[in-house]
């Protein structure tokens, strides 16, 4: 989707567009936004390496990937990277306004292409999973939608103490991104 298209969408505000890596850098540093599209194709560098840097800098920048790759390896690349939001091109329009809108709301989006190769490749049932008793799984599923400490034991129904805490420890896992990855790549969440 063009600069052009999201400057039409209400919820947004077009601060700039890049066409390369170094003026996608430049613009980060001089708009500091919210939210960037990124191309992860891009022709002077790895959009995955800028993303990288982008996110060091910026650890609360939301990024929707968008890559004309379809493989496994590209959806796990942008998992490891720290990016929730990934949008294969030449999906639907809908796709990307709906990935924005899960962005805003501060939720993970994968697309059905993207799903699809994590269903196939990345969420192969391990021992991992079969360590988190169901209650731990829940844990685990509210976490990865987004949802804090005192959203998920009132929507659980559990105090407040450790919960998440010990399931992080129990995965070997260090903060909720790599709880939503793991989530994502065993197939605990449909995001």
């Amino acid at each position: 989707m063009g600069g052009m298209a999201v400057h039409r969408l209400p919820r947004y505000e077009l601060v700039g567009d890049a066409s390369n890596a170094a003026e996608a850098n430049a613009l980060l540093i001089s708009a500091d936004p919210d939210v960037a599209i990124l191309d992860l194709g891009l022709p002077d560098e790895s959009g995955l390496d800028l993303a990288r840097r982008a996110l060091s800098d910026a650890p609360n920048l939301r990024i929707p990937a968008i890559t004309a790759r379809r493989d496994t390896c590209a959806v796990r690349a942008t998992l490891d990277t720290g990016i929730l939001r990934f949008v294969s091109k030449g999906e639907a329009h809908a796709i990307l306004i709906a990935a924005l809108n899960q962005l805003a709301d501060g939720l993970p989006f994968y697309s059905p292409a993207a799903l699809k190769l994590l269903r196939g490749g990345l969420n192969q049932p391990n021992d991992d999973v079969k360590l988190l008793t169901p209650r731990e799984r829940d844990i685990v599923c509210e976490s990865a939608r987004g949802f804090t400490v005192k959203e998920i034991s009132h929507r659980l129904d559990i105090s407040e103490n450790t919960h998440r805490k010990n399931v992080l420890q129990k995965l070997n896992l260090h903060d909720v991104v790599a709880l939503t990855h793991f989530a994502v790549r065993h197939g605990l969440v449909s995001v």
